[in-house]
């Protein structure tokens, strides 16, 4: 989702960057899920947004074109392939799971998707999309 500022600009939530921005683009990456899958070179093809942000082994928040850049790749948002100098352009190389758009909200408060839902509360107010859907597991329907 986007967020309106009072100025009218969108800001793409999960990354915290305009709407647009480079940040915004995707990258193209080839998955290996498991050693096995790169031994085999087994990969997938998926994107994420250049933008999504992680966290460097001290913990400071990056993005993902904050690490290309610091490697000395460029960044393509049109393709959405990277390429350093001399080299021809191609997919991120990404091993294990692709970060999902919540992972770093999540791990910046110390909180799973799991704790959240099973205690039911959040910030002192229970969701009611959350509500239903804890109803729903309780009488067993949950798909």
């Amino acid at each position: 989702g986007a967020l309106v500022r009072a100025d009218g600009t969108l800001i793409r939530m999960a990354i915290d960057a305009p709407v647009g921005s480079v940040a915004d683009a995707f990258v193209k990456v080839a998955v290996a899920a498991t050693p096995e899958d790169m031994r085999k070179d087994t990969l997938i093809d998926g994107e994420m947004r250049v933008g999504t942000l992680l966290f460097d082994q001290e913990g400071v928040p990056v993005s993902v074109l904050d690490c290309l850049m610091a490697e000395g790749y460029a960044f393509d948002p049109e393709t959405g392939l990277i390429a350093k100098p001399g080299e021809a352009p191609h997919p991120l190389f990404w091993f294990g799971r692709l970060p999902r758009p919540e992972d770093y909200i999540l791990t910046r408060s110390q909180e799973t998707l799991e704790g959240i839902l099973t205690d039911g509360e959040w910030e002192g107010s229970r969701p009611q999309l959350i509500e239903g859907r804890l109803r729903q597991r309780a009488i067993g329907r949950v798909e």
